[in-house]
C-alpha cells in the first residue's frame, strides 16, 4: 500500500558503535564433499557461502577449503548437478580446528506435473518470471538469464497460480553491476489473480571486474537498499546515513494525551499514526554483542535521499514509496525475534516482509553480502 509522505523526524543518536563492517573474525574452513550412496568423493562441487562471493570447488579427493575467510553469517551452501542441495549454517566456534564431511543425496526426479505450453505461452510464462525475480528496474534490464530454457514452469496450489523450477542452477549476466550470478531456485510462485509473488534460494557472485563504471553503479545501487540500512541500523548511524524510521501504530494508542511528540497520522489510512523511533529503541544488543531486532508490527522506513533507481522507475509505472525527496518502505516483522549479523544480514530473511520502494529489490539490485562500498 502506498502512504503519502509524512511528517519527518530528526533525532540524535544516544549511543555509537564504533566498528568497522569489515571488521570480522576470519577463519579457515575446510571440509569434504561425498557421495551419500558410496562416500565416493565428488569433485568439482561447488562450495559457497550464500549471497556472497566467497566460493570455491573440490578437488578430485572431493576435499575444499577456505583460508582465512570472513563469517558473514550467511548459509554455506553445497552445490552438485543432480545431487540436493545441501545447506549449512556455520558459527565461528564450529570451525575451529574441525574438518567437516558433507554427504549428498541423488536428487530425486522433478514433479511430472509439468505444464504442457506452447512457444508463445511458454514465453508469457519466462516474462512473468522475470519481472518478478529479476524486478523491472534499470539493473533488471540489463540482465541476462543465459539458460532460461532451464526453467519449467508447473501449475501452483490455485487456478490461477504459476510456480517455476530448475534442476540447475540458473546463470545470471548483470552487465549494470557487473556481475555473474549463479542462482540455486527452491521455489517460485506467482499468482496472477492478485499479483502476489514470491521466490527463494541461494546465491553466489563472481565479480566481472572492477572498472569505473560497475563501481559506480554498485555504490548507486547500495545506498538505500535494505543492506545499506540494516548496517546503518548495528552501527547507529540511521540519520547519519539519510534513514528516518517510524513505528505503525493504532490511533486508540494515544489516549486522552494526544499524539505523541513528532507522531503523524497517515493520510491513506486515518486510523494509524506512525512515531518517530531511534535506532536504539529498535535494535537490542545481548550480553555477548548478538544483534536483533524486538519490536512488533510495522516499521516505516524513510530514506531522506535520492537514490538512483527511484529516477528510473519514475513516470514508468505507479511508483510504491515515491515521495517528493526520498522514498519509503514499510517493514512487516513476522517473529518476535529478528537476528542480524555483523554484515548486516539478516539470519532469517522470512522473519520480514517488506513493501513500498523495497518490493523492487529483486536479485538484479541486490548485492553480494560481502560488498563493501568503499
Amino acid at each position: 500500500m502506498l502512504f503519502p509522505s509524512i511528517k519527518r523526524y530528526c533525532y540524535c543518536n544516544l549511543i555509537l558503535i564504533l566498528f568497522s563492517i569489515t571488521a570480522f573474525t576470519q577463519s579457515n574452513i575446510y571440509g569434504r564433499v561425498l557421495d551419500e550412496r558410496d562416500n565416493a568423493p565428488l569433485p568439482g562441487a561447488s562450495v559457497y557461502f550464500n549471497y556472497t562471493s566467497v566460493s570455491t570447488k573440490t578437488n578430485n579427493q572431493g576435499d575444499f577449503q577456505f583460508e582465512g575467510v570472513r563469517i558473514l553469517g550467511t548459509e554455506l551452501v553445497i552445490y552438485v548437478p543432480g545431487y540436493e542441495l545441501l545447506v549449512f549454517r556455520p558459527t565461528t566456534t564450529e570451525l575451529q580446528g574441525k574438518k567437516f564431511v558433507f554427504k549428498l543425496k541423488v536428487k530425486e526426479h522433478p514433479p511430472e506435473s509439468k505444464i504442457t505450453i506452447d512457444e508463445e505461452l511458454r514465453k508469457k510464462c519466462l516474462n512473468i518470471f522475470k519481472e518478478n525475480f529479476l524486478g523491472i528496474t534499470e539493473e533488471a534490464t540489463k540482465c541476462i538469464i543465459l539458460n532460461g530454457a532451464t526453467i519449467y514452469f508447473t501449475r501452483g496450489g490455485s487456478p490461477t497460480s504459476l510456480s517455476a523450477f530448475a534442476d540447475t542452477s540458473l546463470v545470471i549476466i548483470n552487465n549494470m553491476l557487473g556481475y555473474k550470478i549463479y542462482f540455486n531456485l527452491v521455489e517460485f510462485w506467482y499468482d496472477s489473480r492478485t499479483a502476489q509473488n514470491y521466490f527463494f534460494g541461494y546465491a553466489r557472485y563472481e565479480s566481472l571486474g572492477a572498472t569505473k563504471k560497475w563501481k559506480k553503479n554498485r555504490q548507486k545501487c547500495y545506498y538505500g537498499s535494505t543492506l545499506h540500512f540494516y548496517r546503518s541500523l548495528i552501527t547507529h548511524q540511521l540519520y547519519r546515513e539519510g534513514f528516518g524510521t517510524f513505528l505503525i501504530r493504532p490511533l486508540k494508542d494515544t489516549g486522552k494525551g494526544g499524539l505523541p511528540a513528532g507522531a503523524a497520522i497517515l493520510p491513506a489510512l486515518k486510523s494509524m499514526m506512525a512515531v518517530p523511533v531511534a535506532d536504539h529503541e529498535i535494535l537490542h544488543i545481548d550480553s555477548v554483542n548478538n544483534f536483533s531486532i524486538r519490536k512488533a508490527g510495522t516499521l516505516l522506513v524513510q530514506y531522506n535521499k535520492e537514490p538512483a533507481t527511484k529516477n528510473f522507475l519514475y513516470g514508468r509505472v505507479f511508483f510504491a514509496g515515491y515521495l517528493p525527496k526520498g522514498v519509503e518502505s514499510f517493514i512487516n516483522f513476522k517473529a518476535p525475534l529478528i537476528g542480524i549479523t555483523l554484515a548486516g544480514v539478516l539470519n532469517d530473511a522470512s522473519d520480514v516482509a517488506y513493501s513500498g520502494y523495497w518490493i523492487y529489490e529483486r536479485i538484479a539490485n541486490v548485492l553480494p553480502y560481502d560488498y563493501d562500498p568503499g
